[in-house]
């Protein structure tokens, strides 16, 4: 007999498998890019993890290689709307357009 930790209660193919115990397992759309420094643009990210302690919500901060320090540059706030299914923020198709 299996495992209740292995018992699978429902299967959504190809995106995700949710077990009984309620893990979810992504099955496609696991690839990410760390925070950091973008090597052809110079826009660095950083996350920003405490934001709600006992969750997991947290932040991804960008900021453009200014040459002007003095000048002001505007603030684009993104707030998605639902869950990430199969891709979430760190997916480096929602990585490109902010540092470009």
């Amino acid at each position: 007999m299996a495992s209740s930790n292995n018992e699978i209660e429902y299967e959504f193919l190809p995106l995700i498998r949710v077990y009984k115990n309620g893990h979810v397992e992504r099955l496609i759309g696991t690839d990410s890019i760390p925070a950091g420094t973008d090597s052809q643009t110079g826009v660095s990210s950083k996350d920003v993890t405490n934001i709600i302690p006992e969750t997991e919500v947290y932040v991804r901060i960008y900021l453009p290689n200014l040459r002007n320090k003095n000048k002001k540059i505007p603030l684009l706030v993104y707030v998605h709307g639902g869950g990430f299914v199969s891709k979430f923020n760190q997916w480096p198709l929602n990585f490109s357009p902010v540092t470009t």
